[in-house]
């Protein structure tokens, strides 16, 4: 029997995976748990409770003490990877943002800030693209600067507008999506979204590619469904053997395990691959919550 608030999730889940998401100390789950799953408040006491203890989490601190003074990790004219070299390494500090962002991290830290403003000042061009970046690194730099509260900054909407001619695949697509999302009212961004939202849907040809944490890889069919759940596209027939997938891929505890782990460069492991996943399963319930509720 499912607890009431479980009950319109029963079409996707074969258990209540809610109290194994929180037998966890760690508090980025618990905080996203409560925010996207529990619909409470961010100002409520309780969750700012808990964010409160993400700052000071092993994760954080860890990725943290990794960063220099000046605001960035690894080299400071490669902010997405290591050198020269074309192998994206996860450790530069677009993905530590992206990550901290992903973790919930308070917007207004004075260390996140530090590194948005290191980009902003030192690595941005007279044509508003990111010096080292691709135009996927700079869709989830979007996304961790709108986190950090710089989405009314007029360096970063017009990063966000010069992004909409540079995108030329499927993955630049999902990528500049998830980074678009705060900039949806603007003008210049509306049909590039509306285009690559259309695009992405239609496409699809990723529904085997491995479900990955941190999810920096814009092929991830989850991710992908992350993405349109943002955008109110999950009841989008398109959209329909993406999520027969996700159900398909949970086990009898309604808990998704991780196929595939970027975090080995970071300062960090969040967890091992061919094991359940937390992250993973707290990620697709809250897909399943938007569906189910209509939010985005």
């Amino acid at each position: 029997m499912f607890p009431p608030e479980i009950e319109r999730w029963r079409k996707y889940l074969r258990s209540d995976p809610t109290r194994w998401l929180l037998e966890t100390n760690d508090p980025s789950i618990l905080f996203w748990y409560q925010v996207d799953i529990a619909h409470r408040p961010e100002q409520a006491r309780g969750v700012l409770e808990t964010r409160s203890r993400i700052l000071y989490s092993d994760a954080v601190q860890s990725i943290l003490a990794a960063q220099n003074e000046m605001g960035f990790w690894e080299n400071p004219r490669a902010p997405a990877r290591r050198g020269q070299l074309t192998q994206p390494y996860y450790s530069a500090t677009v993905w530590n943002l992206a990550l901290l962002a992903e973790l919930g991290m308070p917007r207004a830290s004075r260390r996140a800030r530090n590194a948005c403003e290191f980009i902003l000042t030192n690595l941005m061009a007279a044509d508003a693209a990111i010096i080292g970046l691709g135009t996927v690194e700079t869709g989830y730099l979007l996304r961790a600067l709108s986190y950090f509260n710089y989405a009314g900054d007029e360096r970063v909407i017009r990063i966000a507008g010069g992004l909409a001619n540079q995108i030329y695949s499927y993955a630049a697509r999902v990528s500049a999506l998830w980074g678009w999302k705060a900039f949806r009212e603007h003008a210049a961004i509306a049909q590039p979204i509306e285009e690559s939202l259309q695009a992405v849907l239609t496409e699809r040809d990723n529904a085997d590619a491995p479900y990955t944490i941190p999810q920096f890889d814009p092929r991830d069919p989850l991710f992908l469904l992350r993405v349109l759940s943002e955008y109110g596209l999950l009841t989008d027939a398109r959209a329909a053997p993406l999520l027969d997938a996700l159900a398909a891929k949970q086990n009898e505890r309604a808990q998704w395990t991780l196929e595939r782990a970027f975090d080995a460069p970071l300062p960090v492991t969040l967890e091992r691959p061919n094991e359940p996943s937390r992250w993973l399963t707290l990620n697709a319930v809250r897909v399943i919550v938007r569906l189910v509720t209509g939010q985005n």
